[in-house]
């Protein structure tokens, strides 16, 4: 695109960085600007906000109600201190010590009072993917949770869902308690509506007051892919040194443009958990719990909600905005709802496709005449979310930008890029029961790990920043030994397959050549192909939907002809990743060993001697030589 209008503006600071080269090659990098003040913890941050906006939406959540658009249900900041006071309370009355509090719910009114609730009672709070209770068969990753934090409370939003989960687990010395459903006869539970009428006494405000920064806030487990879930330890320091740190850079009219959030990432991944609910909380923002998900069938809510709600910024991970962009394409009321109030985006959990990001700004030009900064940060549950962020308007997709004002990288010489290292008042201090795992992590000047590779966009202009460069552990060899970068290659490919695929598995360590796993973005399919009563199968098998793809990874073979680069046979899945076995996140991020180590079948079908007709082969040929009936 040439000629294009300006970004919108935001007052933000401008990109700024320190480096330095060490002896032994390593570099350390910072912003060189010192993050604002934090809060002590994060009830005092709460607390604040309660007193400047008591009657403000603090969440807002729709109630099934048996209708097709059930109105919003609001609750002001005013009334979830109310509430999580009074359960405060009810925890105290417990026991003399505090105990661990797990949290089996989606996102919800109840799941926010009950996660502040414990943080004013001091139990350490453990919200946990309800996809372990509610899709698992045998609730292996349930268990393993369970016997490591020995919670003394067990939160469930509906217990006649969660029944099955809960009785897998010894209730031994816990208590359950539960917002909504009736409870079963085997399974002893106080309900919320009681515990919410609590009188309150100055055991809140005594417990409120022993509350010190290295305080376990929360513990949230990592996805446990390859091996049981890690449970990551927050504490208030970790969660108000991140958003005082964005801040110093973000800034925020807290009185006359707070932030608006819609937002369907889940509370126990830390970006949903902890960088949204509390920049919402930090600013007096509201924000909408969205039922909707970037799936079929579901991601109709998110369209409705965003007609309903008045955006003022929009963060997500990059397949939905390759869903939304084509949904505002065909439809001008969505378009013109989303960007009527739009002042910036972010993205994060995998890179965005250019051609995703470039189809977006054409939208926002026609709806605005003006583009829309997208923004994305690097981060991790060790890091409360951010470790790295772009804060400045870009029209090239790929960076993830400087470090956060008070993180201070160090990064470690590997190849033609850099072993990511970090240390910081927003690192994690280790893992919830787990010394073994905290030698691993840490190294003997005190940096995390974190398994992510990185290179300068240019090393000559440090100030364009960093650019994510996989996984340490994602990239291999093949056969011949040469290595391949997975995460670079998986994102160009992307872009040449968008938007009718959803994500690819890059097949090939230890193999002569490059293969390519597929899912479709099945509704687009549909659509641009006429297909409407098409079954999954029959889109996967489709001549011209097979002709497509074929063509554009022809495209694609042209421009990359290296053995690192080149796919030369490619298989479109009819299953989509799962959930349970760690195929996908709750992110939507696919771990790319876990699914070949799944789908044996499938990877092998791309290395026989005589490949199937469902395999695209013949990927080498000139574009104009595909058969595209």
């Amino acid at each position: 695109m040439t000629d294009l209008p300006d970004f919108k503006e935001n007052p933000w600071a401008t990109p700024q960085v320190a480096v330095t080269r060490r002896e032994d090659g390593c570099l350390i990098v910072d912003c060189g600007r010192t993050p604002k003040n934090s809060y002590p913890n994060l009830i005092a941050m709460l607390k604040r906000t309660v007193a400047t906006f008591p009657e403000r939406s603090f969440l807002a959540e729709r109630r099934d109600d048996g209708s097709d658009n059930p109105e919003w249900t609001h609750i002001t900041y005013k009334e979830i201190d109310r509430q999580a006071e009074a359960i405060a309370q009810w925890l105290i009355s417990l026991g003399p010590e505090p105990g661990n509090m797990m949290i089996l719910s989606h996102n919800t009114l109840e799941h926010g009072a009950v996660n502040l609730a414990g943080m004013m009672a001091r139990f350490p709070v453990a919200p946990i993917s309800p996809n372990y209770s509610l899709l698992s068969k045998d609730f292996t990753k349930l268990k393993a949770i369970a016997e490591k934090l020995s919670p003394k409370v067990i939160f469930v939003q509906n217990i006649e869902h969660y029944s099955r989960a809960l009785r897998a687990l010894s209730l031994d010395n816990c208590t359950v308690l539960y917002a909504e459903g009736s409870a079963p006869d085997d399974i002893g539970a106080v309900s919320f509506a009681d515990a919410v009428t609590t009188t309150v006494t100055e055991a809140v405000a005594e417990s409120i007051a022993r509350i010190k920064g290295d305080d376990v806030a929360k513990i949230l487990f990592t996805s446990g892919s390859t091996g049981d879930p890690k449970g990551v330890i927050n504490t208030h320091t970790n969660l108000c040194f991140t958003q005082a740190s964005l801040l110093t850079i973000i800034d925020v009219d807290e009185v006359n443009n707070p932030p608006i959030l819609l937002d369907w990432m889940p509370w126990h991944h830390t970006y949903g958990g902890n960088q949204n609910v509390n920049r919402v909380i930090k600013n007096g923002g509201t924000l909408y719990i969205d039922d909707g998900k970037p799936l079929p069938g579901l991601f109709e809510k998110t369209l409705r909600n965003i007609k309903s709600v008045t955006l003022n910024s929009y963060t997500t991970v990059p397949a939905v905005y390759a869903l939304l962009v084509d949904a505002m394409e065909r439809d001008d009321e969505l378009r013109k709802a989303f960007f009527h109030k739009l002042e910036w985006c972010s993205y994060g959990g995998s890179d965005m496709p250019q051609e995703t990001f470039d189809h977006f700004q054409q939208l926002a030009i026609r709806t605005t005449g003006q583009r829309i900064t997208m923004i994305t940060a690097l981060g991790a549950t060790e890091s409360t979310a951010i470790t790295t962020i772009v804060h400045w308007s870009t029209s090239k997709m790929g960076s993830i930008g400087l470090p956060l004002p008070g993180a201070t990288l160090k990064l470690i010489p590997q190849d033609d890029k850099y072993e990511l290292c970090v240390k910081g008042p927003q690192i994690t201090p280790g893992y919830y029961n787990g010394e073994h795992l905290n030698r691993k992590a840490f190294d003997n000047e005190g940096y995390l790990h974190t398994g992510d590779a990185v290179r300068w966009l240019d090393p000559e202009q440090p100030l364009l920043g960093l650019q994510f460069a996989g996984r340490v552990s994602e990239d291999f060899k093949l056969l011949n030994g040469t290595w391949v970068h997975t995460s670079m290659l998986r994102i160009d490919l992307l872009s040449e397959l968008a938007p009718l695929v959803f994500d690819v598995v890059i097949t090939g360590q230890d193999k002569p050549y490059l293969g390519l796993l597929i899912w479709l973005n099945e509704d687009v399919v549909r659509r641009v192909f006429g297909l409407a009563e098409a079954s999954t199968e029959q889109l996967a098998q489709h001549p011209r939907v097979m002709a497509r793809i074929q063509t554009s990874l022809r495209q694609h073979n042209e421009q990359h002809s290296g053995a690192s680069v080149c796919i030369e046979r490619a298989l479109i899945l009819t299953t989509p990743p799962c959930m349970d076995s760690g195929e996908m996140s709750d992110k939507r991020s696919i771990n790319q060993q876990k699914v070949q180590a799944l789908r044996p079948q499938a990877v092998n079908a791309l290395y026989v001697d005589e490949p199937g007709a469902n395999i695209l082969t013949e990927l080498r040929q000139p574009a104009h030589q595909a058969a595209l009936n």
